[in-house]
């Protein structure tokens, strides 16, 4: 795990790179900050009328921060890649808590699903956007690459069984 952590890590830090991705990958990062875009999103669905999908996002991402942020982190309270190697830095105010899984991950890939289901039209804009905002945590440097793949895996298995327990 770790060598291909660290494969990629410097892959991206060494390859990829640069001031315009920086800046766009910023973005994308602090759009999935705090759940911003899935919570504007949450306010569309409710001026829209669409109770369900707006209670079922928020739902989702309840489940999720509770189950991901306040258990699995908790238990690996991995440190992050800028912690590990000194010459790797970051140009996004330092993260705080455990990197293993990615938070960011986690809600983008719930909260896509939770679309998927109601909007199935719209499902494949929801995963490459919450794909994105994946990539950017590890373009960022914040997580490594199983950080976000577990991260992903998380969100979606919790939006599943939300949509299979809850919904249906």
């Amino acid at each position: 795990m770790n060598f291909l952590d660290d494969h990629v890590l410097y892959f991206i830090n060494d390859k990829l790179t640069n001031p315009r991705r920086e800046r766009m990958m910023r973005i994308i990062t602090r759009l999935g900050d705090f759940c911003f875009i899935w919570i504007a999103y949450v306010i569309v669905a409710f001026l829209r009328g669409d109770r369900k999908l707006a209670i079922s996002l928020i739902g989702v991402m309840l489940v999720i921060n509770a189950i991901n942020n306040g258990f699995i982190k908790a238990i690996f309270r991995r440190n992050r890649p800028f912690e590990d190697h000194p010459d790797i830095h970051i140009t996004i105010p330092n993260p705080y808590g455990s990197s293993f899984p990615s938070g960011h991950s986690a809600n983008a890939f719930g909260c896509a699903i939770i679309i998927m289901h109601f909007y199935t039209q719209y499902g494949f804009l929801a995963l490459i956007f919450a794909s994105l905002i994946a990539f950017s945590r590890m373009f960022l440097r914040v997580h490594y690459f199983t950080d976000v793949v577990f991260g992903s895996l998380v969100g979606t298995l919790i939006a599943i069984a939300y949509i299979s327990i809850i919904i249906l």
